[in-house]
C-alpha cells in the first residue's frame, strides 16, 4: 500500500520546485568600449556580456529619451542563451550625420521570449565627436625676405561647434613663427582666420613645408591640419655682406700661407710690396774723378725713388735731360 502522506510530500516537493529556479539574466557592458565616434558613421561592435541561469533567447531594443536619432543596427539573427554560459552580444549603433554633438545617453533594453525573464536595461552613453575642417589644406606664401612678416593669407574653419582652439605649428618651422595671436574663437559654421607668418632675421634661405594645426579645447573634438609651403629669400644687402666677409677670410688664409712660406711679418710683406720699384744698386762716377773716394759711388738703395734725375745727381758732368728710370728692382741705371 502506497504511503498517503508520501504522496503529498512528493506533489509538493514539485510545486515549491519552479519557485526555486527563479529564471535570472546578468548583463555586463565594459566602459572601455565606449569610444567617441564620428557623426555619420557606424560603430565598431559593442561586446555586452550576458549570462543566464536557464535557457533563453534574447532581442535587444534602443531607448533613445532625447531623440538624437541613433539608431540600432541588432544581430542578423535571434541570440540564443545557454544556461549558465557566458555569451556575447555584439551591438552596433548607426550614428545620424545630423545627430547632436557630445554626449548622448541612450538606454539598451534586452528582453527574452514571453517575458521568462524580466527585461534588463543597460545604461548606453554614446559621445559624438565635433568635426572640424581646414579650407584649403594647404597653404601657399610664395617667398620671404628673412627679417619679415608673410602676406596675409585667409583660412576658413568649418566647425559644428562653438569655443575657441589654439593654432600651433609643426615639423620643419625653426625660425618661423606666427605673427598673430594664435587663440582662435569659433563658431558653428565658417570662421574666417587672417594668417600671418614672421621669419626670424637669423635664418637661412630655404624652401620649408610645415604643417598648421588647429586644436580645439573641446576634449572630444579632433586637431585639424594645413599643409604650409614657404620660400625664405636673404635680402641683396645680407647676401653683399656675407660674401665680403667670404672674400676677406679668403684673403686673411691667403695672406697667412704667404707669411708662413717667405717667413715675414704682414708688415715687412707690405713694405715690399711698396718698394718693389725702387732702385737698388749704386752708381760710379769715373769721369770727372770725384775729389773723395766716398763721392764715388752713388747709392740708389738708399734714394728709395724709383726714378732720378743724372743731373740731380752729378750736376758737374749733365747738362742734359737723361735721367735714370727703372721699372723694376733689378733693373741697372742708365746715363
Amino acid at each position: 500500500m502506497r504511503d498517503p502522506g508520501g504522496v503529498q510530500l512528493n506533489q509538493l516537493a514539485q510545486n515549491i520546485r519552479p519557485v526555486l529556479v527563479q529564471p535570472k539574466l546578468d548583463v555586463n557592458l565594459p566602459t572601455a568600449n565606449l569610444h567617441p565616434v564620428l557623426p555619420g558613421t557606424t560603430t565598431e561592435p559593442l561586446n555586452i556580456n550576458s549570462i543566464s541561469n536557464v535557457n533563453a533567447q534574447v532581442s535587444l531594443q534602443l531607448e533613445d529619451p532625447n531623440q538624437s536619432g541613433i539608431r540600432l543596427i541588432p544581430p542578423d539573427r535571434p541570440i540564443d542563451l545557454v544556461a549558465n554560459k557566458s555569451t556575447v552580444i555584439p551591438v552596433r549603433l548607426q550614428i545620424p550625420a545630423e545627430a547632436n554633438r557630445g554626449v548622448n545617453n541612450l538606454r539598451l533594453v534586452l528582453t527574452t521570449a514571453n517575458n521568462a525573464i524580466a527585461p534588463m536595461a543597460i545604461d548606453l552613453p554614446v559621445t559624438i565627436k565635433p568635426t572640424l575642417q581646414f579650407s584649403p589644406t594647404r597653404i601657399d606664401f610664395n617667398s620671404t625676405e628673412a627679417g619679415k612678416t608673410t602676406e596675409t593669407q585667409t583660412l576658413v574653419v568649418k566647425s559644428d561647434i562653438s569655443g575657441t582652439a589654439k593654432l600651433q605649428l609643426q615639423g620643419n618651422f625653426k625660425d618661423i613663427s606666427l605673427a598673430k595671436p594664435t587663440a582662435i574663437p569659433l563658431q558653428v559654421g565658417e570662421t574666417k582666420i587672417p594668417l600671418e607668418l614672421k621669419v626670424s632675421d637669423r635664418t637661412s634661405e630655404s624652401k620649408r613645408t610645415f604643417t598648421l594645426v588647429l586644436k580645439p579645447d573641446n576634449p572630444i573634438a579632433s586637431p585639424i591640419t594645413a599643409k604650409v609651403h614657404l620660400d625664405i629669400l636673404i635680402p641683396l644687402k645680407r647676401k653683399i655682406v656675407i660674401w665680403s666677409l667670404l672674400v676677406l677670410l679668403v684673403l686673411l688664409i691667403a695672406l697667412i700661407v704667404i707669411c708662413l712660406i717667405q717667413r715675414k711679418t704682414p708688415l715687412e710683406l707690405v713694405e715690399d710690396f711698396r718698394t718693389r720699384d725702387r732702385l737698388e744698386g749704386a752708381l760710379f762716377v769715373l769721369e770727372p774723378l770725384p775729389k773723395s773716394l766716398e763721392d764715388e759711388e752713388i747709392s740708389l738703395t738708399r734714394l728709395h725713388k724709383n726714378k732720378v734725375y743724372l743731373s740731380n745727381l752729378i750736376p758737374a758732368i749733365v747738362a742734359t735731360d737723361s735721367y735714370l728710370y727703372t721699372t723694376s728692382q733689378r733693373d741697372r741705371a742708365q746715363r
